[in-house]
């Protein structure tokens, strides 16, 4: 399923803000590829909806464990840098 509604074992996850509430719309960027043409072009349509509806789209599998490993190994001597909690936003257990 190239779409799928983000759901908790409660209910549907939404995400609310200023500009109201609105619901996680995902997308497996894999089942896109592995579908072709058709997958790639539903992928791009749907993500684009669910942006200009929602604000942000999930894209599942769009990057590599691999490349995300190599992303974090290479930001860990700023995300340990960083500190927490800075001027009360965010927690004393958050880095920003």
């Amino acid at each position: 399923m190239i779409q799928r509604e983000i759901s908790t074992a409660r209910t549907r996850a939404h995400a609310a803000n200023a500009f109201g509430d609105h619901a996680l719309v995902a997308f497996d960027c894999q089942a896109a590829a592995a579908a072709g043409e058709t997958g790639a072009a539903a992928l791009e349509h749907g993500a684009f909806e669910a942006i200009d509806q929602h604000g942000f789209a999930v894209l599942d599998h769009a990057v590599s464990t691999a490349d995300c490993d190599q992303v974090v190994a290479e930001m860990r001597p700023f995300i340990d840098a960083t500190p927490h909690g800075l001027h009360g936003l965010g927690g004393a257990r958050r880095a920003r």
